[in-house]
């Protein structure tokens, strides 16, 4: 069966059938998306980060075998090359409808997912600048139709609301982000101010040899970019610092401080 729809992305498209504007935009690029299955794609949001990459949020429908839509949300470079997919099964129905990305590259996307046959409510998530889930909320008997992601990490929903009072009603709902005291880099967690050799050696050998779980996986993220599973950049980011005069950490270092813990941080004693 051929494909129905699919998303497609033009940045500087030429107006070729008006001529008096065709010397002042010209295409640059068109990227395409075709789902995994026959179905169709609705995009439905765009954002971008000041650095010449695209987002696009939108519903996709699931595999032949299952019925319904789900989150997809892609990042285009400046080239319009895809540099990362993901997708979001919240329950029955999944539709995207805003996105927004923050200053470190953290993307935000929300619509509404009808969990069973009778209820539904707004399903927000966040993901990583290299696309990986990091958190999912859920707010029963809401349809989110936009979202805002402030500098400081707070983050607003809007949508509309169904009560028994009202038939629809407006809203905005804000998340603010779960602050924890650590010391940035001290994946070991031996509160030393200075980072080492240990904390780097502690970290590899977790992600690769099945060595313990750092008691704060926030504090391991040496670089900041809410990554540390399977990599080696933090671990290197350490080493260079540590030895070859690179950037220090950013804060929390080199003293406790608060900041956002997206990554699981069981207990961080020494702050």
């Amino acid at each position: 069966m051929k494909k129905a729809k699919a998303f497609f992305v033009f940045l500087s498209i030429e107006f070729l059938f008006l001529p008096h504007l065709s010397s002042q935009v010209k295409e640059a690029w068109v990227a395409r998306y075709d789902g995994i299955s026959d179905g169709i794609d609705h995009p439905r949001a765009l954002a971008e980060d000041g650095a010449g990459n695209v987002y696009v949020t939108g519903d996709s429908t699931r595999s032949v075998s299952r019925n319904g839509y789900d989150y997809v949300t892609i990042k285009y470079d400046s080239n319009g090359k895809q540099a990362w997919l993901a997708r979001f099964d919240g329950g029955r129905e999944d539709y995207a409808r805003g996105i927004a990305v923050d200053r470190t590259g953290n993307v935000y996307v929300t619509g509404e997912s009808f969990f069973n046959v009778t209820s539904y409510g707004s399903s927000t998530v966040k993901y990583s600048s290299t696309g990986r889930e990091l958190w999912v909320n859920q707010y029963g008997s809401l349809s989110s139709r936009g979202i805002l992601a402030e500098q400081s990490g707070n983050i607003y929903v809007a949508g509309t609301l169904e009560s028994a009072e009202s038939f629809e009603d407006f809203f905005i709902l804000k998340y603010s982000p779960v602050l924890i005291s650590f010391i940035r880099g001290d994946c070991n967690g031996d509160g030393g101010a200075s980072l080492d050799l240990t904390d780097a050696i502690f970290l590899l050998k977790y992600n690769f040899l099945g060595g313990a779980t750092p008691p704060c996986l926030s504090a391991c993220d040496a670089n900041g970019d809410d990554e540390i599973l399977g990599q080696v950049t933090d671990a290197i980011y350490i080493l260079q610092f540590t030895f070859l005069g690179g950037d220090p950490p950013p804060a929390p270092y080199p003293d406790c401080g608060e900041a956002a813990d997206d990554l699981g941080c069981a207990g961080y004693p020494q702050c």
